[in-house]
């Protein structure tokens, strides 16, 4: 918790709070398995170093540790985090079963469809 306030002052968003606390329970590799990313990302995302997406990284903490849900149009509820996952694999598709081949459809439209990054101008 102590890096996370150092890099995000006294009252960081309330996601990094989730996963400084997690990662003071287990380690970082622990917490970096649980969200499918690497140990040196959970690391620079509390250091407020982190390259990548924020937006992605904090529905993946939301999902996993924090229990947000969503509705997804084939799944029904599901975890954040999960259908962040669903998006990734749809865009590789694969007609390896009948469900995949429905949210390769389904994700291309779906209203939690994930933003596009926005340009730095």
């Amino acid at each position: 918790m102590n890096r996370a306030a150092r890099a995000w002052g006294a009252n960081p968003p309330d996601w990094i709070a989730v996963l400084a606390r997690e990662c003071d329970a287990k380690t970082q590799t622990q917490v970096g398995l649980e969200l499918a990313c690497s140990p040196s990302a959970v690391n620079a995302v509390l250091a407020r170093r982190y390259p990548g997406r924020l937006d992605r990284f904090e529905q993946k903490v939301r999902g996993r540790y924090m229990k947000a849900t969503l509705e997804c149009p084939v799944l029904g509820e599901i975890a954040t985090h999960e259908c962040l996952a669903n998006q990734v694999q749809a865009k590789r598709f694969k007609a390896t079963n009948p469900l995949r081949r429905e949210l390769f459809v389904a994700c291309k439209t779906c209203p939690n469809r994930e933003k596009p990054k926005e340009d730095a101008k």
